[in-house]
């Protein structure tokens, strides 16, 4: 068990690649705990006695670059004396930018003019000063005991239980060498020293430092392998390529990095803060980058030969994922190709069924075809198991581009080590075509994105499979890019959109344990929400429970959900959201569940239930605690068509005491119940129908007493009344609707005469009409007051109602209503007209 350092640039399985680290200051004197600034005047750190060796290099720790004027120099002391030839000055500017709290510097390895032997049973010291003040501090283990490294002049290829450094070496002001290792082993060596988890971060089995490169391999037909007990880190100014944009890896080829944990997320993947990582596979077949596909054949149980829309390209054994089409999340499953991919055919195994078949039936019928994705890439990224994961952290200013990465076996509850987590901010990151699965320990993450400002991320066209969480987007600030992405069985939130002005669009959601997606920031206006799918989420397809303020819900389509299609609902007051275009069908309660939303905009929407899974209403529960005002614009409930099935209710207001303001405009009801249970709205609430059923002419509104339309057949002189049916004995319905009641407008010291005509059916057993004018104290009358009452004239006969108000004090408006109450039959009213005088 050794370190070693790079000192020329070759291949990793090289010897001449590596210098030997001196064993004595290999990790004893590898520490973060502490950094010193460096002064102008020599600063002799703790003496050791290193024998009688010979040394190639110094190392030092960087923690900080603060500045960049002057130079910095480093030596061996020997009794307060600089040994010959150890002293080696390069300027500041030359090192990477770091600050010791992001431990983002890394090794500085300062090469000697020529190898120094050192005297046996002699004390040494390294010594470190700039020539200005305050530009550089180096990491230390307390006051000035430098982190410290000797390079020997002894060279060798790296072996089992090996740390590796690869970085530049400095050799004067102004002059380096930087050094590329190319990962050429294909062994299963494990490579790394075994340290604690905490450890892993500060002398990793792989440190690459600024001008240090470790470029993989790129041979045709070649298994590469990098197997480490240890982590990786990538500091600032240093470099990983898995393949490159220019240069990827090879279709024939594969490039496997594996941690070997001892013990969950022990090791991972670190980018430090100017750090750069890129990851480059290729799709399975040239010319055809598709990671998904649908049936478009039915598919029974034992099944081994689907049929599909798309000519994939894949290849024998690769893995597949098959999407549930009920609303049993546990019917997503997973299995293998068995031979290579037809023009429109899939033949698998490795499923559950019997001979490797399905082990659930899918539709490949539209609109329920059930999603294909494909899991298996050429260049992976895995842990030692399901339960001994690893990790990757992206930190702030980071550069990474993967494309065609798999990456299983990653993520557990652990801050920062939650799966792929990426904090950028002014760096960028990029994760295209990938794939991310198998990732089962408690709080794992596909992607956890949480970068404060950060807008340089795109998380695209990934596929995810059975991770406990998918996309997670928690900064509350930047405009992360995440769209064409499907994430299939995971235990909670597929998308999490804690982020809300970050741009959503073309994503699939497909059987989550929680919701599809969940909108939660509070106080901001959506981003760019845009043709997103979700089904069969346990409990909602898409949960809106932050008080978001303004912006589009586009093209949603949800169905088949255990609860409802679109949940908006928050503590804080969700406001002035437009959902349009969306699609909503088969989800178990309603389309849509409302509470606490103000000024909401459903236009034109698509509500149904289907036929093997039914939706109780379109709109539904609203809730007790908060006043919601929505709009309904060319909606259409319950139309029956091909699977598609009428909902019990349309409007459902199932929740007792609901103070709701409705308005439906040009929109059809067509099921069993257009608005039920209207009794559970409060006095002042409402559900209004403009052109109801899309009808020219016909309108409606619903309130807790009972329900205003307009009526054709009895008339009392035109073509249309108001046809008034109560529901309460004990309480009056009122002829108000949306905009009250009717309304003259009058001047100061006028009195008003309006006359009304009223008629009752002969079903109808309430109260005589009463004809009221409605209080308005800034007019003076300070109390509804009862102008007329209908009498037997009004009996299946039309009867004129009228009276005079008193006069008002100020100029305004006055509002008349005629009230009744019943619980049979009905009131006509008609030909309203009002004199002032």
């Amino acid at each position: 068990m050794a370190t070693r350092v790079s000192i020329a640039t070759g291949n990793f399985t090289a010897a001449a690649t590596w210098g030997l680290v001196d064993a004595a200051t290999a990790n004893t004197t590898n520490s973060e705990l502490a950094s010193t600034l460096l002064t102008t005047t020599y600063v002799v750190g703790t003496t050791f006695t290193p024998g009688a060796l010979t040394i190639t290099h110094i190392g030092v720790k960087l923690a900080t670059r603060s500045g960049t004027t002057g130079t910095m120099s480093i030596a061996l002391d020997q009794g307060g004396a600089t040994v010959a030839g150890t002293e080696v000055v390069i300027n500041t500017a030359d090192l990477p930018l770091a600050t010791a709290g992001d431990l983002d510097g890394g090794w500085i390895f300062l090469k000697l003019a020529s190898p120094v032997t050192l005297l046996a049973a002699t004390l040494y010291g390294v010594k470190a000063k700039t020539s200005s003040s305050s530009q550089v501090t180096l990491f230390t283990s307390s006051g000035s005991n430098w982190s410290r490294l000797l390079v020997l002049n002894t060279t060798g290829a790296p072996a089992a239980g090996d740390d590796l450094i690869i970085a530049k070496e400095y050799t004067g002001a102004g002059t380096s060498n930087s050094f590329t290792v190319t990962m050429n082993n294909t062994a299963s060596t494990d490579f790394g020293s075994t340290p604690t988890a905490a450890n892993a971060l500060i002398h990793p089995g792989v440190a690459i430092g600024s001008g240090g490169t470790l470029t993989w391999g790129t041979t045709a037909s070649t298994n590469y392998l990098l197997k480490v007990s240890n982590s990786i880190v990538i500091y600032s100014g240093g470099t990983m390529n898995m393949g490159t944009t220019g240069t990827p890896c090879p279709r024939t080829s594969t490039m496997s990095l594996t941690f070997d944990c001892g013990t969950n997320v022990d090791y991972g993947l670190t980018v430090r803060k100017l750090g750069t990582w890129n990851a480059q596979g290729l799709s399975r077949t040239s010319g055809k980058d598709i990671y998904y596909c649908k049936l478009n054949t039915d598919e029974a149980v034992n099944s081994t030969s689907l049929g599909v829309d798309t000519d994939t390209g894949w290849l024998d054994n690769d893995v597949i994922c098959v999407g549930t089409t009920t609303r049993v999340i546990s019917q997503s499953e997973t299995g293998a190709l068995n031979g290579a991919a037809g023009a429109s055919t899939l033949t698998v195994d490795g499923f559950a069924g019997a001979g490797g078949g399905l082990a659930a039936a899918h539709s490949g019928t539209s609109p329920l075809a059930a999603y294909i994705i494909m899991t298996t890439r050429n260049v992976k990224i895995y842990g030692a198991s399901a339960s001994l994961c690893a990790y990757i952290n992206i930190r702030d200013t980071a550069t990474v581009d993967c494309d065609w990465v798999e990456m299983y076996w990653l993520g557990s509850n652990t801050s920062t080590k939650r799966g792929v987590g990426i904090a950028v901010t002014t760096g960028t990151c990029t994760f295209h075509y990938c794939s991310r699965h198998s990732s089962t320990s408690s709080g794992s993450m596909g992607f956890l994105l949480s970068g404060a400002t950060g807008s340089g991320v795109t998380i695209s066209n990934n596929v995810i499979y059975q991770v406990v969480n998918g996309i997670s987007v928690t900064a509350t600030s930047g405009v992360a890019t995440i769209t064409n992405n499907i994430i299939m069985k995971g235990s909670a939130v597929h998308f999490e959109c804690a982020d809300s002005g970050s741009t959503y669009t073309d994503n699939v959601s497909i059987g989550s344990s929680s919701y599809g997606f969940s909108i939660t920031e509070n106080g901001n206006p959506l981003g760019t929400f845009e043709r997103n799918t979700a089904l069969a989420a346990n409990n909602t397809n898409m949960l809106i429970s932050g008080g978001i303020k303004g912006g589009t819900i586009l093209d949603f389509i949800g169905y088949r959900s255990n609860g409802a299609g679109i949940q908006a609902a928050a503590a804080s007051v969700i406001s002035n959201l437009i959902i349009k275009n969306a699609i909503l069908f088969g989800n178990t309660t309603c389309s849509v569940l409302i509470n606490n939303c103000f000024n909401l905009t459903i236009d034109n929407l698509l509500s149904s239930g289907d036929t093997t899974y039914a939706t109780t209403s379109g709109i539904g529960n609203f809730g007790t605690l908060y006043i919601s005002t929505v709009k309904l614009i060319n909606c259409d409930f319950s139309t029956v068509s091909g699977i598609k099935t009428a909902h019990t209710n349309d409007i459902n207001v199932d929740t007792a005491h609901c103070q709701i303001m409705v308005m439906a405009i040009n929109t059809k009801l067509a099921g069993t119940n257009e608005v039920a249970t209207q009794s559970n709205l409060t006095e002042n609430a409402f559900i209004t129908s403009q052109k109801n059923d899309q009808t020219t002419g016909i309108h409606k509104t619903w309130k807790r007493y009972g329900t205003l339309q307009t009526e054709t057949t009895t008339v009392h002189a035109g073509t249309t009344s108001m046809k008034c049916t109560p529901n309460n004995a004990s309480f009056k319905l009122e002829t108000s609707g949306a905009f009250g009641g009717f309304k003259v407008a009058i001047l100061s010291g006028q009195t008003c005469t309006p006359t009304v005509y009223v008629y009752e059916d002969g079903s109808y057993n309430g109260a005589r009409a009463r004809l009221i004018v409605k209080r308005n104290d800034a007019l003076g009358i300070t109390a509804d007051t009862v102008l007329d009452t209908a009498t037997a004239a009004s009996d299946a006969a039309w009867e004129a109602l009228t009276g005079t108000t008193a006069a008002v004090t100020d100029n305004g408006t006055l509002e008349f209503v005629i009230d009744l109450d019943g619980t049979a039959g009905n009131l006509f009213v008609d030909t309203f007209s009002a004199v002032n005088a």
